[in-house]
């Protein structure tokens, strides 16, 4: 069977499991052919600085990269930082469960999902609770200071 993708008009041709597609190969995805501009219109220039110091604290502290963070992979090792970087994306103001899946290529859902399970690991797990706290009071240092510089 044969579409038109709604973004360019180019015709493609449907596969088993792309039943529904109503884009091509090119645009079916989350927001990949527009996504720098989608991100400037998306997010506050401060939203996207904390996202930065969110991700550079988290990725410090356990060694891994932001790919492996946006990746796909289930194992612990990564689940946790990446749960990690979502938490403290919610503490800023005007993110919502929709914009932090965003930033991972997440639905929101799985954001909440997260949110669900910082609070359960950091309960459950004296460890995790300890790291959390310190991830948490690493950024809230980095707002502080951010927040001191612009009252100069």
């Amino acid at each position: 069977m044969t579409r038109f993708c709604i973004m360019c008009g180019k015709e493609f041709e449907l596969t088993n499991g792309l039943a529904r597609a109503i884009t091509c190969s090119v645009h079916r995805g989350p927001r990949k052919h527009d996504r720098k501009e989608r991100t400037e219109s998306f997010f506050t220039r401060g939203q996207i600085q904390a996202i930065g110091a969110a991700v550079s604290i988290v990725c410090e502290k356990y060694g891994v990269s932001l790919f492996d963070l946006s990746g796909p992979c289930r194992s612990m090792d990564l689940v946790w930082p990446r749960w990690q970087v979502m938490g403290l994306l919610r503490r800023i103001e005007g993110m919502s469960s929709t914009k932090v899946g965003w930033v991972f290529r997440r639905d929101h859902g799985t954001v909440l999902h997260a949110w669900k399970g910082i609070e359960r690991e950091s309960q459950t797990n004296h460890k995790r609770g300890q790291d959390w706290a310190g991830v948490i009071a690493s950024f809230d240092r980095w707002m502080e200071d951010r927040y001191e510089a612009a009252q100069r």
